[in-house]
């Protein structure tokens, strides 16, 4: 079975049945951030083309079921922002209503990024990853993942149907954050403003797996990585620069 008809086969039914969780069963994941869920966010998942789900979002917003404080602290979920920060981006909401043009559109993508992390979140851990002896596999599709490095990922989304699935849906994911960070980065937000896509990229990752590098630090320090990824290269210039840390 290729990709295409995993997607349509498997995961795109599966994300239909995701109105059953509630907001008391959204699991806890020991490598990534469990996402800031209102029920909106659930009813919504089941809309898998991104031009209708932006339509239902609107309507949810104008029919004010989704308030601008929600609206912040999704953002707060979203990305790991300093007291100050989030004093400007405070400001910026509450002094413009729904309705002005950039202050919409960036609240569609918010909500549209917290569904699709939603689903992408629950698929991870109930479909590809469903029990504890996986735990090292998912350890390390996140360690490639950061490395970004192009032979790597052509090798293993060839060899590896679930991660070819776990690649492309956060590389899909990372540009509605993109969005997201630009807007932030327009109006100012930022104390130490992103200026390259490795900035963005790097607000992403240590945002989305921030479980994820603390379990990996300490494993530096007591050298358990390779017991980990077994035969897998570990090395990454770019990896050892974002932890800040050695990777010997």
């Amino acid at each position: 079975m290729n990709f295409e008809e995993v997607e349509q086969n498997i995961i795109f039914k599966y994300w239909r049945t995701l109105p059953r969780k509630s907001l008391s069963n959204i699991l806890t994941s020991r490598f990534m951030k469990k996402p800031y869920i209102e029920k909106y966010i659930i009813e919504m998942t089941p809309f898998l083309d991104d031009d209708k789900l932006k339509k239902k979002i609107e309507e949810y917003i104008d029919s004010n079921k989704i308030t601008t404080e929600e609206i912040m602290m999704f953002i707060n979920n979203i990305m790991d922002l300093e007291s100050d920060e989030k004093k400007k981006l405070n400001k910026i909401f509450l002094n413009n209503p729904f309705y002005d043009n950039d202050i919409n559109k960036v609240s569609i993508n918010i909500i549209l990024y917290q569904i699709k992390y939603f689903r992408i979140y629950q698929m991870i851990h109930e479909l590809i990853f469903d029990n504890k002896e996986d735990s090292n596999e998912h350890y390390y599709f996140i360690l490639l993942f950061i490395k970004n490095k192009s032979s790597e990922l052509k090798k293993n989304i060839r060899r590896n149907i679930n991660f070819h699935i776990f690649y492309y849906y956060l590389q899909d994911l990372y540009k509605t954050f993109n969005l997201i960070v630009k807007f932030l980065t327009e109006n100012n937000i930022f104390n130490n403003i992103p200026t390259t896509e490795n900035d963005f990229f790097n607000l992403y990752l240590k945002n989305l797996f921030s479980n994820w590098y603390n379990i990996y630090k300490n494993d530096i320090l007591e050298k358990h990585v390779n017991d980990k990824i077994g035969k897998y290269t570990k090395r990454s210039g770019f990896l050892s620069k974002l932890l800040c840390l050695p990777l010997d």
